[in-house]
């Protein structure tokens, strides 16, 4: 439901991916932005047995999109970043 969506690519260990951002822009206070955020950063040479950060980096990220659809359909004075 968030038609303000952008792409931001960035290169890591030659494979080129992209953050996502999507705004919430607020009603009274726009230019005053919350960012609710999360990482995926872990990597293994084995990533299919020893991922240490599966669990962290999922559940955060997993949390901001939680929010993200329960905030969707709420008004906010400050702008909201997922």
């Amino acid at each position: 439901g968030y038609t303000d969506v952008q792409f931001q690519p960035f290169t890591y260990g030659g494979k080129r991916t992209n953050n996502i951002i999507a705004t919430k822009r607020g009603s009274t206070k726009p230019n005053e932005i919350i960012v609710v955020g999360a990482h995926m950063d872990s990597i293994s040479q084995a990533s299919s047995t020893n991922a240490p950060g599966c669990i962290d980096n999922g559940s955060g990220t997993g949390a901001v999109l939680a929010v993200a659809r329960a905030m969707a359909n709420v008004t906010s004075a400050r702008t909201i970043q997922y």
